[in-house]
C-alpha cells in the first residue's frame, strides 16, 4: 500500500507538472496566434459570403431584396453558433463593426481587401465579422454581414468538458502505469533492504540495467558483501577466542585442586574457583552461540516430549529454586504434548528460561504451557517475579543485555542467556519473544515445529 502511494504521488505531480505546461502552451499560442488565426477564419468566411452574394445577386435579377426566396437562402446558410447571415440594404461603408448604422465603435479593427471586383470588409477582436457588397446591375444595393461566434453553446461547452475529461482520466491512467514501472526498480530495493535490515545478511539486491537505480543496487551489494565478510569474521573470531579459552580454565582449575590439597585455604581456593567458573560458563554460553551463528551446531532433530524436556531443564535448577522455595507447574495442550526438536538444545532454552526465572523472580510459581497453532507449537513460560519494563522489552535477547545490570555480580548472569534461547529456537526455524505476564511477571514464548505426527 505504501509503494502505491508512491507511485500515485508521483503521478499527481506528473499530471500537475503536465496541466501546467499546456495551460502555458495554451497561453502563449492565444497571445501568439490565436487572434490571427481568428482574423483569417473570418477572411475565408467572407470568400464563403463572395459566393453567396453571386447567388444573391442571380436572384435579384428577378426578385427584390426582401423576396421570400432571398431570405430563404440566406436563413439557409445560416449555422448556430458557428456563423449567421444578414443581409441589410446599407452599403459597408455606412455599417459599424456590428452592422449598424454609424461609425466603428470600441477597439474593433477591420481590414479592406478585395475578393475580384469587390472591396470587403473584415473586422477583428473583440469581435470577428465580415461584410460583402451586393451589387445589382453594377450598383452596390445592399451588404451581406457575416458574424461568427468564439463561443460556442452550451451543448458543445458539455461536450469539450466530457473530451477534456476523458483525455486528462486517460492522461493520469498512462502517468500512473509510468509511475508504477519507473518506481518498481526502487520498491524491489527497498524491500530487499528490509530483509537485510532484519538479519538476512545472504540475501542480495536483483540488479538489472546499466541505469543510476542498478548502480545503486550494485553499490548495496558491495557493502552488503563487506558487511558480511566484517559480521562472519567477528564471529568466528569470537568462536575462536572461546574455543581456545577452555584450555587455560581446564588448566586454572586443575591448579586451583592442587591448592587445595596443598593446604591452601578452602575460602580463598573457593572464591577463586567461582570466578572461574563464571568464566567457563560465560564462555560455553560464547562458543554456542557462535556455532548457532556460524551454522556449525548440527541440530539433531527427533519427536521430543515437552513435559520430559521441561523436567530435565528444571532439575538444572532445582538447588536453587528449593531455596527460594519456588516450584514449577506444567499445563500442556492435549494436542500441543510433542515437538520435532534437537532434545539437547531444547533443554537448555528452557534451562536458561527457568534459571532466568529463578534469579529474577525470587519466589512464586514458574508455569509452563503449550498450545498448537498450525504448523508449530507455542511454548510459553511465565514466572510471577517483578517482570521487566515495556521500553526494554526489545532489547532482552540481545547479547549482555541486563534489564538491571547493578543484580549482575550478585546473580552471578552473564547476559548471554535470552541471546543463547533466540538463537536456538531460530535455528529451528522458529521465533521467540516476551510480554508482560498476566501474573505482572515475564512471559516469554517460544514457536516450536510439532511433531510430524500432529503435522498430519
Amino acid at each position: 500500500m505504501k509503494s502505491f502511494w508512491s507511485a500515485v504521488q508521483i503521478a499527481a505531480l506528473f499530471t500537475l507538472v503536465t496541466l501546467i505546461v499546456l495551460a502555458g502552451t495554451l497561453m502563449l499560442f492565444g497571445r501568439v496566434a490565436g487572434h490571427g488565426l481568428l482574423f483569417e477564419m473570418s477572411m475565408l468566411r467572407c470568400h464563403e459570403g463572395v459566393r453567396i452574394a453571386e447567388k444573391i445577386e442571380a436572384l435579384l435579377e428577378t426578385h427584390s431584396l426582401d423576396d421570400p426566396e432571398v431570405t430563404q437562402l440566406i436563413k439557409g446558410r445560416s449555422r448556430p453558433w458557428r456563423s449567421t447571415m444578414e443581409l441589410t440594404p446599407r452599403g459597408p461603408d455606412s455599417l459599424n463593426s456590428h452592422g449598424h448604422p454609424g461609425h466603428r465603435h470600441g477597439s474593433a479593427t477591420f481590414e479592406n481587401f478585395d475578393i475580384g471586383k469587390r472591396r470587403c470588409r473584415v473586422f477583428g477582436p473583440p469581435v470577428f465579422e465580415s461584410q460583402v457588397p451586393v451589387f445589382k446591375d453594377g450598383a452596390l444595393v445592399a451588404t451581406l454581414i457575416l458574424r461568427g461566434s468564439i463561443h460556442p453553446p452550451q451543448e458543445s461547452h458539455r461536450e469539450f468538458l466530457i473530451g477534456v475529461l476523458e483525455i486528462g482520466t486517460l492522461a493520469l491512467i498512462g502517468v500512473i502505469a509510468l509511475s508504477v514501472y519507473l518506481t518498481r526498480p526502487i520498491r524491489r530495493m527497498s524491500r530487499s533492504m528490509d530483509r537485510i535490515a532484519d538479519g538476512d545478511l545472504d540475501h542480495r539486491v536483483k540488479v538489472h540495467g546499466r541505469n543510476e537505480v542498478a548502480a545503486m543496487g550494485r553499490s548495496f551489494n558491495a557493502m552488503a558483501d563487506r558487511i558480511g565478510a566484517m559480521i562472519m569474521g567477528e564471529k568466528e573470531l569470537l568462536a575462536g577466542v572461546s574455543h581456545e579459552l577452555r584450555s587455560p580454565l581446564a588448566r586454572m582449575k586443575v591448579a586451583l585442586e592442587l591448592l587445595r590439597e596443598g593446604g591452601t585455604p578452602d575460602e580463598k581456593v573457593n572464591e577463586v574457583e567461582e570466578e572461574v567458573d563464571a568464566i567457563d560458563s560465560m564462555v560455553e554460553e560464547l562458543l554456542t552461540a557462535s556455532r548457532l551463528d556460524l551454522g556449525s551446531a548440527k541440530l539433531t532433530l527427533q519427536d521430543c516430549a515437552i513435559e520430559e524436556l521441561a523436567e530435565r531443564a528444571w532439575r538444572r535448577v532445582e538447588a536453587g529454586a528449593e531455596k527460594a522455595g519456588m516450584r514449577l507447574e506444567i499445563a500442556l495442550g492435549n494436542d500441543a504434548m510433542k515437538i520435532e526438536a534437537d532434545e539437547a538444545l531444547v533443554v537448555r532454552v528452557l534451562g536458561n528460561l527457568f534459571e532466568n526465572a529463578v534469579r529474577y523472580a525470587g519466589t512464586g510459581t514458574v508455569r509452563l504451557t503449550s498450545q498448537r497453532r498450525a504448523s508449530q507449537v507455542e511454548i510459553a513460560v511465565a514466572d510471577e517475579g517483578p517482570g521487566v519494563p515495556t521500553e526494554v522489552m526489545d532489547q532482552l535477547f540481545e547479547p549482555f543485555f541486563r534489564a538491571d545490570p547493578s543484580r549482575s555480580r550478585k546473580t552471578g548472569a552473564t547476559g548471554l542467556g535470552l541471546m543463547i534461547v533466540r538463537r536456538a529456537v531460530e535455528a529451528h526455524g522458529g521465533s521467540v519473544s516476551a510480554r508482560i505476564g498476566t501474573d505482572g511477571g515475564l512471559l516469554v514464548c517460544l514457536s516450536l515445529p510439532s511433531t510430524s505426527l500432529n503435522r498430519t
